[in-house]
């Protein structure tokens, strides 16, 4: 059968507050963690905001004809071109001149009602237009001819409204690579059009509203607050299960055996 037996009653007070207090402090290394690893992006991306200017260096080897003094922002070598089935379709979202999208969750790679893919490829982001280069050809948004870029807030696709409006296409990135794409065109799209500091004054209302949202030192709790309930989980846990195993008969003097074991035959010795 089985017993239990309680030990060390003692201290349950004290034995609660340290178990408040590590998980206070596992919640708050967590937290804080996180925290400090979105602080550290968002002061790379404001340093990159106001200080890259492309590099000539990363057009070496594209197969495709510049600009003379065009720069390479970034380069993307997976993405898919994708359109609208019209000019009219609810829940995609708005074009923007300047504004930076800095999501806190991870993106879908799902297309939203009303576009489908067209071609895959690569992109090349310059000073002067983002350019895809798929199997059917090239597809190129110059910015001086765009209104405006939309940015997904769930999905990783971006559209490109030019000024005619005739049609809306764009790109669908890979989720782990929409965030660096986005940054890029917005901050390649900023230059071209003079409001680069635009997107440096957003980055710094950004990093100011995370500094305010920065996680508090928990407040430690001491033995005086345990509550009487909390004796409760302390006697489940100061619980040994102890088995209790049944005396062995055959050792017992004048008492015979007769599970298990083999009879000698009649007449045997």
């Amino acid at each position: 059968m089985w017993t239990t037996q309680p030990i060390g009653l003692r201290g349950w007070r004290e034995r609660w507050a340290d178990r408040k207090n590590e998980q206070y402090q596992r919640a708050y290394d967590a937290a804080l963690g996180a925290w400090q690893q979105r602080d550290t992006k968002l002061r790379q991306l404001r340093a990159a905001a106001s200080e890259f200017r492309g590099s000539a260096d990363a057009a070496v080897g594209l197969s495709l004809e510049f600009f003379p003094g065009e720069v390479v922002y970034t380069v993307l070598p997976a993405a898919e071109l994708i359109e609208a089935e019209g000019r009219h379709i609810a829940g995609l979202p708005r074009p923007e001149r300047a504004v930076l999208a800095t999501p806190d969750t991870t993106l879908s790679p799902v297309l939203a009602d009303g576009l489908h893919v067209v071609d895959p490829g690569m992109v090349v982001v310059t000073d002067r237009a983002v350019v895809f280069l798929g199997h059917d050809g090239v597809r190129e948004w110059m910015y001086a001819r765009l209104s405006g870029v939309a940015h997904d807030r769930r999905a990783s696709f971006t559209l490109m409204h030019t000024v005619d409006e005739r049609s809306i296409s764009g790109l669908l990135l890979p989720p782990a690579a929409a965030d660096g794409f986005r940054f890029h065109v917005t901050l390649a799209f900023a230059e071209a059009i003079g409001e680069r500091a635009a997107v440096v004054a957003q980055l710094d209302q950004v990093i100011t509203a995370h500094q305010h949202a920065r996680p508090s030192t928990p407040a430690m709790v001491t033995s005086d607050q345990a509550p009487l309930a909390a004796i409760v989980t302390t006697l489940s846990l100061a619980m040994v299960v102890r088995r209790v195993h049944p005396p062995n008969l055959a050792s017992e003097p004048g008492v015979t055996a007769r599970a298990g074991r083999r009879r000698a035959p009649a007449g045997g010795q």
